[in-house]
């Protein structure tokens, strides 16, 4: 193998730490970008053979040095990135395939929630492709929204910046424009937020596009919503009473969203509050000594805790009792299950925890859709999202006939290369998004 006479005399990411003076690196170079705080500055991604997953060119790097990266620079969890500079030697290599051609750390949506809006970590994501639509900013730059579905199918919208748009090697349109067949879409370095009650994800300048990469997770996509998904147009929100949606045929709300404000008069759920889904067919599993089993698929060698619970909620029109998503819940309780879950180890997993039993007669704004399982003659709804209303007076709305039931680490760095030394200024690096009418307009300021 290619490697072998010169291994003794190459170093590896994983042994970098801040000062170091190290052997030659081989790396393959992933990412590059212009960072908007240091424009001076060129940035890439690299990564060596010792990271465990499979655009393009393979380099020696020698003279290089190893310093703490700053709040602009961290956008991966390696304690250092390098510095090439004047003095350092980049020696082109050929034919190396033991470097990975693909990178990337996903993060599970619950993960995702509780990073939103700290600003702390930018990590990767992975669906399907719902929609994908072009907007326009207040002043009047474009970007394009995408939604995106999990292997939950729970989905979630991405907004693409001016910066990512732009670039053909980070964002290619008309790939996705022309695929006919299902597009798996993995996003690298995403910021999370939160908005309107929903957790968002947006570009950021290291932020790259890959349509279908050849991973695992991919086929796991695949295997969940076939070869020939179809993206489908965004649905419009549309604001309703729960009566309204009660006696609604099918054919007018599929594909819509729809908005209610309504209070929660109990939550049911069966056998237990929350669940533990394979990873590879989403069905649940069952508990097993200390862990996770999949009937199909074995032990659940990274179990996900997600929510499982229904709520009854209520207007001045009609009760109905629909299942909550993970997402909607989470920004409920602002809490994960498992961290519910760590909070009552003493608590039977069939009694509700106090987290949940005090959002009782809370009124809130509540999205909702009818789920890719219904059919005409049985439609199911989901509450996708929540927020909370205009107004914050407490509402108690008493229902008629309203039953209560009870019932592994991979390797990865960033490196600058530094044009000439970068002038200090302050610079503003928030980001946040704002509505207007019915029409979502998004702004990065």
């Amino acid at each position: 193998m290619y490697f072998t006479q010169v291994m003794p005399d190459i170093d590896r990411i994983s042994n970098l730490y801040f000062g170091a003076l190290r052997k030659p690196l081989e790396i393959r170079v992933l990412q590059e970008w212009t960072s908007n705080f240091r424009k001076k500055d060129t940035w890439f991604i690299i990564v060596d053979k010792h990271s465990k997953l499979l655009l393009n060119e393979c380099y020696r790097i020698t003279n290089y040095t190893c310093t703490t990266p700053d709040k602009y620079q961290k956008i991966l969890h390696h304690p250092v990135h390098i510095n090439i500079e004047e003095a350092s030697t980049i020696e082109q290599i050929f034919e190396c395939p033991s470097l990975p051609k693909v990178w990337f750390r996903f993060q599970p949506r619950a993960h995702l929630h509780t990073i939103a809006d700290k600003n702390i970590e930018y990590p990767d994501f992975i669906g399907v492709l719902i929609n994908i639509r072009e907007r326009k900013k207040k002043n009047k730059e474009p970007f394009m929204a995408m939604t995106l579905a999990d292997a939950n199918a729970e989905e979630i919208t991405i907004l693409l910046w001016k910066e990512c748009i732009d670039s053909p090697t980070k964002f290619d349109r008309n790939v996705i424009m022309s695929n006919h067949s299902t597009s798996i879409i993995a996003l690298t370095n995403v910021k999370a937020t939160m908005y309107n009650g929903s957790l968002t994800l947006t570009s950021s300048m290291a932020t790259y596009l890959y349509i279908n990469p050849p991973i695992s997770k991919t086929e796991t996509l695949l295997q969940r919503f076939g070869t020939e998904f179809r993206p489908r147009l965004s649905p419009t929100v549309v604001t309703t009473t729960l009566q309204q949606l009660k006696n609604s045929n099918y054919s007018d709300i599929e594909g819509k969203k729809f908005v209610a404000e309504a209070t929660i008069t109990d939550f049911t759920f069966k056998d237990c509050w929350y669940h533990v889904p394979c990873n590879t067919c989403a069905k649940s599993t069952h508990k097993k000594g200390n862990g996770w089993f999949c009937i199909s698929h074995g032990t659940i060698n990274d179990p996900k805790l997600l929510y499982k619970v229904s709520a009854v909620v209520t207007d001045n029109t009609d009760s109905m009792t629909i299942f909550m998503s993970d997402e909607a819940t989470q920004t409920l309780t602002n809490a994960t299950s498992e961290e519910l879950i760590n909070r009552n180890l003493s608590q039977p997993r069939d009694i509700l925890p106090p987290t949940l039993e005090r959002c009782k007669g809370s009124t809130r704004n509540w999205f909702i859709q009818c789920t890719n399982l219904s059919a005409t003659n049985n439609i199911r709804f989901i509450i996708t999202s929540t927020s909370e209303t205009r107004n914050r007076e407490p509402k108690v709305v008493i229902p008629s006939n309203t039953p209560i039931t009870p019932m592994t680490t991979t390797k990865h760095i960033t490196v600058t290369t530094k044009k000439s030394t970068p002038v200090a200024t302050t610079l503003k690096s928030e980001k946040r998004l704002t509505s207007e009418d019915t029409d979502a307009t998004y702004e990065q300021q």
